[in-house]
């Protein structure tokens, strides 16, 4: 009876969900501002979500590659338009200077194009370690996502 319900539960959450890969654009508003671009590839599983992305940020000689993981989770709806608490954290490598994590707190929203394509604004406010405390502030990123 326990496998049976074990095989339910793992083809329930299976097709419950959605391989998401997105582009966007990035800008850091800590200190200098700071432009670039990412991919990302996320996992939905109903309103709740994972995605990993990397970035690329760019600041004359201090570029930054930041690595992130976000959890996020659907808190309001309007239509089609989905509204997001996001929360996570990230690696920043730092071209110059010392590299540290940093978490992040913030606000999504989305709206789809299509059935697979959609797009998406976020704003998270990132918290980083002394060492990389420089760096806090508004991450502002907007992209687009197809889904698998």
């Amino acid at each position: 009876m326990k496998k049976i319900a074990l095989a339910t539960l793992i083809a329930v959450s299976l097709s419950a969900s959605a391989l998401e890969v997105g582009i966007n654009g990035v800008e850091s508003t800590a200190g200098a501002n700071r432009y670039g671009a990412g991919v990302t590839v996320g996992q939905k599983m109903g309103d709740i979500g994972v995605t990993a992305g990397v970035s690329r940020l760019v600041r004359e000689a201090n570029d930054q590659t930041r690595l992130s993981l976000v959890a996020d989770k659907q808190v309001f709806a309007a239509g089609p338009i989905g509204v997001t608490g996001r929360v996570g954290v990230a690696y920043l490598d730092n071209k110059t200077g010392n590299d540290g994590l940093a978490a992040t707190l913030g606000v999504g929203v989305s709206m789809p194009v299509t059935k697979q394509l959609s797009v998406g604004v976020s704003v998270d406010h990132q918290y980083g370690q002394n060492r990389v405390s420089q760096f806090n502030g508004n991450i502002v990123t907007a992209g687009v996502k197809v889904g698998f």
